[in-house]
């Protein structure tokens, strides 16, 4: 019983300390590229592939965000209107070194706004009308943490000018990953 215990806590502390090795890729596939706006089923595949010689865990990964967008994505959409965003939450999987995962989402049914990537609301209505038809590339992706950046924030004293300790904060990093990008035409 010792034995088991043992070897749970060295896996748990394991994977605590030792971060898992966020190497995926992301492809998204749609029914239909015509697109009708007022439709209530618009459904998007998408796939995960692990590239990493460890299983990948989802819940790892954060919210999954599904961007249409007036801008090629390697161009930076800089007016009001050019980039729409809604996003959704990756189900739970395990995947396993070089295997991939498959899931549907249903575009109709998420909230889109105006903005990227970082922004995000909770809001729970279907809008996917309000996407102006000029933004025709769609695509999606993820933010993975990539580490942290530390900074020190310099010597914090006590009220009799003794040194207590020396701040450092840690900023995270997070890298984007995107799909492959999708042209579409909606009516």
């Amino acid at each position: 019983m010792k034995f088991k215990l043992l070897v749970l806590f060295i896996f748990v502390f394991s994977v605590s300390v030792f971060p898992q090795e966020m190497n995926y890729e992301i492809e998204t596939y749609l029914e239909d590229t015509a697109i009708e706006k007022s439709s209530s089923e618009i459904n998007a595949r998408v796939i995960i592939k692990n590239k990493a010689e460890e299983t990948l865990l989802t819940s790892r990964l954060q919210r999954l965000y599904f961007h249409f967008s007036k801008c090629p994505i390697e161009t930076v959409c800089k007016k009001s209107g050019d980039i729409y965003t809604a996003s959704a939450q990756i189900p739970f999987k395990k995947i396993r070194e070089d295997k991939s995962f498959e899931f549907t989402v249903n575009l109709a049914d998420l909230f889109w706004m105006e903005g990227s990537i970082s922004h995000f609301s909770a809001e729970n209505k279907k809008n996917f009308s309000v996407i102006p038809k000029d933004n025709i590339y769609f695509y999606a992706g993820t933010k993975t943490l990539d580490g942290y950046k530390k900074k020190n924030k310099g010597p914090l004293y006590d009220s009799n000018g003794k040194l207590i300790r020396v701040v450092v904060k840690k900023t995270p990093i997070y890298k984007e990953i995107n799909s492959n990008v999708v042209d579409v035409t909606l009516n």
